[in-house]
């Protein structure tokens, strides 16, 4: 009876042993999925964000460049019908 107390007790032994070993091994691979997800989500994110910013820069420049040209119809009218 002794003799199968001893094997489990050194079975657990073992067991506590290579998770002690074994855990910080665990922990550096949770902790670099982790962080490699969340830089990827971060990553993402700011793509989407300078894609906006682009585009409502370049629909403020195409708004700039259409209120030029309805100033510049609207002086060429008003410029020819003095000259007539």
């Amino acid at each position: 009876m002794s003799n199968a107390k001893f094997m489990s007790g050194s079975r657990a032994l073992g067991l506590v042993c290579l998770f002690a070993l074994s855990s910080p091994y665990i922990y550096n691979s949770v902790k670099q999925a982790y962080w490699t997800r969340r830089f990827r989500k971060l990553n993402m994110d700011e793509i989407i964000s300078d894609r906006f910013t682009w585009l409502h820069h370049c629909m403020l420049r195409d708004e700039v460049e259409r209120t030029l040209i309805q100033q510049a119809s609207t002086t060429m009218k008003g410029n020819a019908s003095d000259t007539l």
